[in-house]
């Protein structure tokens, strides 16, 4: 319940998405449909949040940063981007199946396993794991008796 209400925060966020250049990134098409927000942000910019919620995050963030990556090529626009595998545990129990909503949530390790077994150049770090995420759906992975 808690991420359901960030999400819905997040997903009207267009004025603190907009202001800020650098965390806007570009599709390769130039369309500016695509960005980010750190979790950090959002705690800032949403004061109102109630206090479960906010310690809630609070918590999420002593264990490293959170990104929510805004795609288009999820169902839900919305993907979790954690810096630990517990984070994304957290965020998981905490927002899958509330209100019927089921968020893509995936830690670095867990981002950099899918872009490696999807054959594309996966880096190391939260970042640079959302700007190859950003810029590109992940490739569809096809096994070696698909190659005809």
């Amino acid at each position: 319940m808690v991420l359901g209400a960030i999400s819905a925060l997040l997903l009207g966020f267009e004025k603190v998405l907009s202001p800020r250049g650098p965390k806007r990134r570009a599709s390769s098409g130039g369309a500016l449909n695509r960005s980010f927000v750190t979790l950090q942000e959002v705690l800032e910019h949403h004061r109102a949040l109630p206090p479960k919620a906010r310690a809630f995050y609070e918590a999420m963030l002593a264990q490293g940063d959170v990104l929510a990556l805004r795609v288009d090529y999820l169902p839900d626009p919305l993907l979790w981007l954690t810096t630990t595998t517990e984070q994304a545990r957290w965020m998981r129990e905490q927002h899958n199946g509330s209100g019927g909503m089921e968020s893509v949530v995936m830690s670095v390790a867990e981002a950099h396993d899918l872009l490696t077994a999807t054959g594309t150049e996966a880096p190391t770090t939260l970042h640079e794991i959302a700007q190859v995420l950003l810029s590109q759906a992940p490739a569809e992975f096809q096994s070696p008796a698909d190659d005809s």
